[in-house]
């Protein structure tokens, strides 16, 4: 498994396992627990979580049937998570929220430490850009965390250039990543000026929903896209998921693709496609097909 390097001295694996749905998977935790050891036999070392997901459950249940009953396991992994949604019901709330306060950061990376039975994260995300964040309150937290040894480093989710710039101006460490929404369906953010800033700042890239959510085939899908994967994926002898794939990973700069997939033969594909780069034309074409237009 080819690893990208997002600090230093911290990479993650190229594929990274996504935990978001592991509640709703169906599996058990000795299941989980096997999933894990598969990953990590297979170099898929770095595993992607949230505090809300699971209606805040996901990471306590990885805590409880990962690393509680395996500790040794921690140090062959990297452990990421993210926070600031408040959801529904949290708090008396009828409707989701953000918050970025100092109390709030604090209070929720020290909650995941706990669920996900770690005494250090290695990636903390804020998850989503807050419209009343105070980017003084929020990169002075950021540095806090860093500076007492609950977080490795820090990052950003789905954050715009000029709204990670405005957090990062006011923190003495270094923001490494942005998670963001990238696909062959979701190309957006190569041409809106966020990859650029990544590259500009060295900032590693998290693609979330790489596949599209497998919304490409089927009566409601994207026929055309769909054909010109399948085309390529006949021509390279490979599926249409490890093209998708490796359309992510041909991205220039660090790149890691979130798979939320927990059938371990899915994530071995996902590993394929680590090995297989796309040619600049055949790039194209996909980008042609997903948007409908030729470039200029």
């Amino acid at each position: 498994m080819k690893r990208i390097q997002v600090a230093q001295d911290l990479t993650f694996s190229q594929v990274v396992s996504g935990f978001m749905r592991v509640l709703d998977s169906g599996k058990t935790g000795r299941e989980t627990l096997d999933f894990v050891e598969n990953c990590l036999d297979m170099g898929v070392t770095t595993f992607d979580h949230a505090d809300i997901y699971g209606n805040y459950g996901c990471e306590l249940f990885f805590g409880e049937n990962v690393l509680k009953k395996r500790p040794e396991l921690r140090r062959r992994m990297e452990v990421v998570t993210k926070a600031d949604i408040v959801l529904p019901g949290t708090r008396g709330n009828e409707i989701l929220y953000y918050d970025t306060t100092r109390d709030h950061l604090i209070k929720r990376a020290e909650r995941s430490l706990a669920n996900l039975g770690t005494d250090y994260l290695d990636m903390f995300l804020l998850h989503r850009p807050d419209p009343l964040m105070d980017p003084g309150e929020a990169g002075a937290a950021l540095d806090e965390l860093i500076d007492t040894g609950k977080i490795r480093y820090a990052g950003v989710s789905n954050f715009n250039p000029m709204q990670t710039a405005a957090l990062q101006k006011h923190m003495k460490h270094r923001l490494v990543v942005n998670q963001v929404q990238l696909s062959v369906c979701a190309p957006e953010v190569l041409f809106d000026g966020t990859m650029d800033e990544a590259h500009m700042e060295r900032r590693a890239v998290m693609a979330w929903s790489p596949l599209a959510g497998g919304r490409i085939g089927g009566e409601n899908g994207r026929p055309e896209l769909w054909r010109e994967l399948d085309c390529i994926a006949r021509q390279r002898g490979t599926g249409v998921e490890q093209i998708m794939l490796a359309w992510v990973l041909r991205c220039p700069g660090p790149v890691c693709a979130v798979s939320g997939s927990f059938r371990p033969e899915r994530i071995r594909q996902a590993a394929e496609a680590c090995r297989l780069e796309l040619s600049r034309l055949e790039w194209f074409r996909l980008l042609q097909a997903s948007r409908g237009f030729p470039v200029p």
